[in-house]
């Protein structure tokens, strides 16, 4: 077994995984549907192209349950960077800010979509 990869406890002994699927459709408010994927070669490679996102989002899902707007945002936003960042083409966190839904509903139901909480 790799000691490199990292399992992602909460303080109920939950695991955060994620679902290794097809992309999820996002639309943002300038009506452009982009692709949302989150899987472990792409997290994997995320740590070590962008580690402060990467350390971002392990804290956005370590407070899952107090979840804030950003913390959701901060979710989907790594998974837009994991479907695009190997294409160097993407908006910036402050870029998809601006474009991203305020909805909390619209964010949890996103989030819920791209990470499944099961039990060890």
């Amino acid at each position: 077994m790799n000691e490199n990869i990292e399992v992602l406890k909460t303080n109920d002994d939950s695991v955060f995984k994620p679902i290794i699927s097809s992309p999820v459709s996002f639309t943002l408010k300038n009506n452009e549907t982009i692709e949302l994927t989150l899987n472990l070669l792409k997290i994997y490679r995320l740590k070590y192209k962008q580690p402060k996102l990467y350390e971002n989002y392990n804290n956005a899902l370590l407070k899952q349950k107090e979840a804030d707007l950003l913390s959701l945002v901060t979710i989907v936003y790594t998974a837009y960077v994991c479907n695009k960042f190997e294409t160097d083409n993407f908006y910036n966190f402050e870029e998809f800010l601006e474009l991203c839904p305020e909805d909390l509903e619209t964010l949890g139901d996103i989030v819920d979509k791209l990470i499944s909480k099961k039990n060890k």
